[in-house]
């Protein structure tokens, strides 16, 4: 602190000492300004005053010589008098601030005078003297009181002197005159001297240049040195003082001699050096002032800023030897290193974990680099979210793998900058998470397992029930046939929520992104539930106006929650009510809320029953899954559908439409997250289309290889088609063709594959503001959730999955150009192609049989093959048009069955029929080249549905 007190005091002279060297240099160049501008000034007016001087003499001589005659009979001859009079009034007017009168006089006591007034009027007097004034016989200057009188000889033609031209000057109004154009009041003022000495005027006290305290006092310094310089004739400028009223100045004076009419004077501008002493002292003290204060405030602060920074000193060595204390007592690996990861400290327990007998061995050696290796990755994967490979490392100790779990943490130690790194030994949670992934895929295994051995004897039991129904019976057989019908589809219900809630746990379940009708999958799933209600239960419906008719979706999930809902309501109701209401509770930019409010009539509810119906209990060891009357996971999965699909559901008694204080019923709200299927307006000229060769089709796709499927399928329906491969361009091209009305594309379609993406296709249709212009369909071989979405983002009119039937694409362009008149040549009746060759690959001699008489109620005889290598050797043998291929089968299973059919016949179309219907499965089915996928128990329905949409 001492040393900053000396820093301060220097600093402080060392500013004062600069500041006045500073302020004296400005003061030195300002005087030296000064004198220049008096210099010029000055000079401006000698140089005026000579062009006067000469120009006055030989303006009179010219006069003289011009109008000789007419000077002669100035008294005698008007003309003549007129015309000297004209150039005496401009020779007058020229050096008004000289001339005060002009007189001409003869011999004859005849006078003139010419001068102006007060008011500036020319005066012109002719008058009879009645004394003769004196005729002077040369031209001379003559003393007339306060002015000078300038005489000029008239001689007649004989040479003889006739009278004389007096012209009266003032040299103290023609100075006077001048030194206004340069008056600067309070800090300049000028005065004059003449050849002897004499001051004749000064205006340094006041303006007016005749008052007496203008000289009178005024005592001028060095007044001798600017006298020899004027009669030197000579210019220059000094400092001097001057003294009036008895106070005493310095003054910077410029001087210049001149002559006018026959006399020598000396021009003098001065200036006071106080008025710039003064200015300069006073900025000078301001801003040293400033400056000198701000100097002292940084001082102030900067001491303060340097007591804080020793009091942050000592807590910070304060705070380091805690820290110190505390990375020798964490118990987990603690390193401090520097940037060359150079070990600068180490606790206890990081030296345990790397074999060194204490911390203090570790100190100075280099930190491992921690590489990212396989093993690391596999424990950042399955461990979840926010952990990379690289945090991993695994030692070698004892023949043992300890896995250790790395954070980096930057710090400042000792002053530095380093890197704390935090050991952690999770080889016991990994050993855990171990287990518990054996124990997951032991779970999942067995529920798969178990849904396929169900579902196994399940397809032939629904299978042959299904074929039973439709076959003439008595109505006790009937009765039974329907019995084992419903006793069958319950089970299948049971098994299917069994593998929807594993795969909601496992986070696999998928929800699909479609359009639906709201309203009808409300009255579908109150027509399933009218089949199990009582008949004392009545069904109502409330929907609002102002829900569209088609959303975008998962309608089946929908169906499901809605289901599961009535299904509980329905156990609860024996008599009374159940009201379904549907409204939309808020909705902006392209999604909305529906709100679903049902409210039923029936007993037994509580807030315990709703927890134990949705799960809402902390499950302890042994508990069951959900124990709510034995009643199963409806409740349960119908609740983790509602989150899933961004709604929530809240349960509450009563349910307000119930008067009934026993049975005051339950109401269930909940709300489920959809998008709007709003279509934008289209100017395509659709209406105007009336047949299928007017439809101009453009064909957008990612490189040069063609689809051949889709140009068949447009080509068979009779579209003028375009190809083309997407290129920047190609925009352009668009934009063209729409201005040729005949020729322009009517219709466009997008492809999309895993190697191109068509969205990014539409996104550019879309900002070109080219999307109303053309119906668009997006088909797309890369269905991923969110596309159906993101096409009516885009304008996009239709998607379509491939693989497709032509009759889909067919069904779209109907639509989307509805004026199309209808052709004889399309059979549209969804009749079945007769004499298909079909092979069904079955291994259970059950499902075989059920597969037999389902195809044979269809009117087909199809082949059977109990694996996937007698499959193989059949299809060498014939050609067959579909192949129903089941997926787990011994020796070859149908992955690697159709992977070697297709390797042989592309054009075979194979559909897996299958009871692992695993989202995994169905993958894996799809990348073996199948191109459907049927799931067990398979019913009459889902074979004629398959076959109509490739064989109709």
């Amino acid at each position: 602190m001492k040393r900053l007190s000396i820093f301060s005091y220097l600093l402080i002279i060392f500013i004062l000492a600069v500041n006045g060297i500073y302020y004296n240099n400005l003061y030195q160049k300002q005087i030296n300004y000064v004198k220049q501008l008096l210099s010029q000034q000055v000079q401006l007016i000698g140089v005026e005053a000579g062009d006067v001087n000469l120009y006055f003499e030989s303006d009179i001589s010219r006069i003289f010589f011009e109008e000789k005659e007419n000077m002669n009979n100035f008294f005698t001859n008007d003309y003549a008098k007129e015309r000297i009079i004209e150039r005496l009034k401009f020779f007058y007017s020229k050096y008004e601030d000289f001339v005060v009168n002009i007189e001409i006089t003869n011999t004859q006591s005849q006078v003139f005078n010419l001068y102006k007034d007060q008011e500036e009027e020319w005066i012109e007097n002719t008058y009879l003297s009645q004394i003769q004034k004196p005729i002077v016989n040369r031209e001379m200057l003559a003393p007339n009181r306060d002015k000078f009188d300038s005489y000029y000889v008239i001689i007649n033609n004989n040479d003889e002197i006739i009278g004389n031209m007096i012209v009266t000057v003032d040299y103290i109004n023609y100075f006077n005159a001048q030194f206004q154009k340069y008056k600067l009041e309070d800090y300049q003022w000028q005065w004059l001297i003449d050849d002897e000495g004499n001051i004749l005027y000064i205006n340094y006290l006041t303006e007016d240049i005749l008052e007496a305290k203008n000289s009178e006092g005024i005592k001028i310094g060095n007044l001798d040195a600017i006298l020899n310089d004027i009669i030197e004739e000579i210019s220059g400028n000094l400092v001097h003082t001057v003294t009036a009223n008895g106070e005493s100045g310095n003054i910077i004076s410029s001087y210049y001699p001149v002559t006018l009419l026959k006399r020598d004077f000396g021009m003098v501008f001065s200036a006071p050096t106080s008025f710039y002493q003064t200015y300069i002292i006073r900025n000078s003290l301001l801003i040293v002032s400033f400056t000198l204060l701000m100097v002292v405030l940084l001082i102030f602060f900067y001491r303060r800023f340097i007591k804080k920074q020793q009091q942050e000193r000592i807590l910070l060595k304060e705070s380091e030897q805690t820290f110190i204390r505390l990375i020798e007592q964490m118990p987990v690996g603690v390193v401090i290193m520097n940037p060359n990861k150079e070990i600068i400290k180490a606790n206890e327990t990081v030296s345990r974990l790397f074999s060194y007998k204490d911390a203090s061995e570790m100190e100075g050696k280099l930190m491992p680099e921690n590489i990212h290796s396989g093993e690391g990755l596999f424990f950042a994967e399955n461990l979840g979210a926010g952990y990379e490979p690289n945090q991993f490392m695994v030692i070698k100790k004892g023949g043992v793998d300890i896995v250790i779990f790395r954070k980096e943490i930057p710090v400042v130690f000792n002053g530095e900058e380093a890197t704390m790194v935090v050991l952690i030994d999770v080889t016991l949670l990994e050993v855990a998470r171990k287990q518990e992934a054996r124990a997951n895929e032991a779970k999942s295994e067995f529920l798969a397992r178990m849904s396929h051995e169900i579902r196994t004897p399940l397809n032939g039991i629904i299978g042959m029930a299904d074929i039973l129904v439709g076959i003439e019976q008595t109505p006790k057989v009937k009765e039974i046939v329907n019995l084992i019908k419903n006793s069958s589809d319950l089970l299948l219900t049971i098994i299917n929520d069994l593998l929807d809630f594993s795969r909601i746990e496992a986070g696999k379940l998928m929800l699909d992104e479609i359009p639906f009708d709201v309203r009808k999958e409300i009255e579908y799933c109150l027509n399933v539930a009218s089949t199990t209600k009582p008949p004392e239960v009545e069904f109502l419906t409330d929907v609002d106006k102002v829900v569209p008719e088609t959303l975008i979706g998962d309608p089946f999930r929908l169906r499901q929650v809605i289901s599961s809902l009535l299904t509980i309501s329905i156990d609860h109701t024996r008599e009374g009510k159940i009201k379904l209401g549907c409204s939309i509770e808020q909705s902006g930019q392209g999604t909305m809320f529906l709100k679903f409010d049902l409210r039923d009539t029936g007993c037994g509810y509580s807030s315990t029953a709703f927890k134990k119906m949705f799960g809402d209990y902390i499950q302890a060891e042994g508990k069951s899954v959900v124990d709510y009357d034995g009643k199963g996971l409806t409740g349960v999965i119908a609740k983790q559908l509602i989150e899933m699909m961004g709604g929530d559901l809240i349960p509450s008694t009563p349910s307000g439409i119930s008067k009934d204080p026993d049975c005051q019923g339950a109401r269930f709200v909940f709300t489920v997250k959809v998008y709007s299927n709003k279509r934008l307006e289209k100017k395509s000229g659709a209406d105007d289309i009336k047949s299928f060769e007017e439809i101009k089709t453009l064909v957008i796709s990612g490189g040069r290889q063609r689809d051949e499927e889709l140009l068949g399928s447009l080509h068979k329906i009779g579209l003028s088609t375009y190809v083309t491969s997407w290129q920047k361009q190609t925009i352009n091209l668009i934009k063209s063709n729409l201005e040729q009305e005949e020729e322009r594309y009517r219709f466009l379609i997008i492809l999309d594959t895993e190697d191109f993406d068509g969205f990014q296709v539409a996104k550019e249709i879309w900002e070109n503001d080219l999307f109303r212009e053309v119906i668009m369909l997006m088909l797309s071989s890369n269905d991923q959730r969110g596309n159906y979405s993101r096409c009516i983002h885009y304008g996009i009119d239709d998607y379509l999955v491939k693989p497709f039937h032509i009759s889909e694409l067919f069904n779209i362009l109907q639509e989307r150009f509805p004026n199309i008149e209808p052709h004889l040549d399309y059979d549209l009746d969804g009749t079945l192609t007769k004499d298909l060759n079909i092979l069904v690959v079955e291994d259970n001699m059950i499902n075989q049989k059920v597969a037999s008489t389902i195809f044979r109620s269809l009117g087909y005889e199809a082949d059977l093959a109990s694996n996937g290598e007698e499959a193989i050797d059949m299809v060498e043998d014939k050609n067959y048009d579909i192949i129903f291929m089941d997926l787990i089968m011994p020796v070859i299973d149908g992955f690697e069955a159709s992977r070697s059919i297709l390797a042989k016949n592309k054009d075979i179309l194979i559909v897996a029929l299958t009871a692992d219907s695993t989202a995994e499965s169905i993958k894996k089915a799809e990348l073996s080249g199948m191109q459907g996928f049927v799931p067990k128990p398979v019913t009459q329905q889902d074979i004629r549905k398959v076959l109509l949409s490739h064989f109709s």
